[in-house]
């Protein structure tokens, strides 16, 4: 099937999943328990992963460039063992990035809300702020600005004030944009923002292993492990995998829809400033509800034991529906740099972290700032910038800096590309060694030649 697709690309790209499967005979338990919950989990499309387009799915396994899970595995479609950076405390990495801003000129200015943007003309942006109360947790609850059904009202007292810029970035869900803009908008704009799609989902951290133990695979299962694939002997992974079975990804289909998902990680095997062994009754999970609207009577929230809630989390969720991929990328070059505004966010392409990081960095530099030279002679980043550059803004991003430098050896290539620079270790968890003072090394894992590779992972 992924080889006919990419044969035809251009005639499947933005057919839904749901749809490609049925046109090739997959059951509907395979594609509600295989195919879903793969696409789902790593890319965070959520319950609307049967609408995403199919060249998202073909692209993951075929895409020398950027899948995931290539090259296939002709036994079973996905098998590498790919490298897994995580970063470390986030809280402070931005607050360190905050002051290191700050000292260079930066004006950050926190618990402050845009409420609309009143005026965009030739003479530049006027816009409208309150300032907010931070809550302890910095999580602020809706103002009385934002129209939601949940934490809505804080700081209705609050006073506008008028701010005038020269341009305008905004950094947030394609929705806000459209009511912030909504004053002085336009029908494109209001048009291509208003087509994006998204729900209400919820994180709830925990430490419930009852719950966990009832709902997931927790433990290697010899009866569930698979012997062997189309006759060539599959012994040699089970034993490794019964010796280092760490799930970080959960995720599990609701009895009463299969087509329905509920999303979990083991944040304690996931993230790096946990020791490396841990009694699982004192792990850390983040169990993730999704969709309110449409799916809430499906949740199993309820069940969570309250007394071992850490936090509860809401959050505003892209729908990676085909229709963002007709309606909303396409158009967003028409949007960007005109009257003043630019839009930066993971939402102008996919929902994922690097984009929003690439928005960010492509709307400095259609703004004139200078592309960080180290990025543009890493090989990967530049084709990355370039590509997104291209689709985001219409244009073609012109190399400048010398090829020789700093950045030069940090991809391992243009294809399955492993970042190699700064801040990345080859020792498991790094971090936890360092501030717990243990001097013993842990174990290494040398940089793999690709992506879809572990150095160290045996052929299969």
């Amino acid at each position: 099937m992924l080889k006919i697709v990419r044969w035809f690309e251009l005639f499947f790209a933005l057919i839904p999943i749901k749809i490609l499967f049925k046109m090739f005979f997959f059951s509907e338990e395979f594609t509600n328990t295989v195919a879903m919950p793969m696409i789902a989990l790593f890319l965070g499309t959520g319950n609307e992963t049967p609408n995403v387009p199919s060249i998202i799915l073909e692209r993951l396994c075929t895409s020398p460039t950027y899948g995931m899970w290539y090259p296939g595995d002709k036994l079973s479609v996905a098998s590498n063992l790919p490298p897994m950076v995580v970063f470390p405390k986030f809280s402070e990495f931005y607050g360190k990035w905050k002051e290191d801003l700050k000292s260079r000129g930066v004006n950050v200015r926190l618990s402050t809300e845009v409420t609309r943007v009143v005026k965009r003309d030739k003479t530049g942006v006027t816009v409208r702020l309150i300032k907010r109360t931070p809550v302890p947790d910095n999580h602020n609850p809706n103002s009385e600005w934002v129209p939601s059904n949940r934490d809505r009202g804080a700081d209705a007292g609050a006073e506008e004030t008028e701010e005038h810029y020269d341009e305008l970035v905004l950094c947030v869900l394609a929705d806000t944009a459209k009511r912030i803009l909504e004053p002085t908008s336009s029908y494109r704009e209001r048009k291509v923002l208003g087509s994006a799609k998204f729900s209400d989902d919820i994180t709830v951290t925990h430490w419930d292993t009852a719950y966990m133990k009832k709902h997931y695979e927790n433990f290697y299962d010899p009866s569930k492990a698979v012997s062997s694939l189309s006759n060539k002997d599959q012994s040699g992974r089970n034993e490794r995998a019964q010796k280092a079975f760490k799930p970080m990804y959960y995720i599990k289909m609701y009895p009463q829809d299969l087509s329905k998902l509920e999303m979990c990680f083991d944040c304690t095997n996931y993230q790096s400033q946990f020791p490396p062994e841990v009694e699982f009754d004192k792990h850390v999970f983040q169990t993730i509800y999704l969709n309110k609207d449409r799916d809430g009577h499906l949740w199993s929230m309820d069940e969570i034991d309250p007394a071992k809630i850490i936090r509860k989390d809401w959050w505003h969720q892209l729908c990676h529906s085909w229709t963002h991929y007709v309606f909303v990328v396409p158009w967003m070059m028409f949007l960007q740099g005109r009257r003043r505004t630019r839009f930066a966010a993971s939402w102008t392409l996919l929902n994922a972290h690097e984009v929003a990081v690439m928005s960010g960095i492509a709307a400095a530099v259609d703004l004139g700032a200078q592309y960080p030279e180290d990025l543009e002679r890493d090989k990967f980043a530049l084709l990355s910038f370039r590509l997104y550059y291209l689709l985001a803004y219409g244009k073609w991003y012109k190399r400048r800096a010398d090829k020789e430098g700093e950045g030069k050896d940090w991809a391992s290539g243009l294809y399955g590309s492993v970042y190699r620079g700064p801040g990345v270790s080859e020792i498991d968890r790094l971090q936890w060694r360092q501030e717990n003072g243990v001097k013993e090394e842990g174990k290494r894992y040398a940089y793999p030649a690709d992506a879809g590779r572990r150095a160290d992972a045996p052929e299969l």
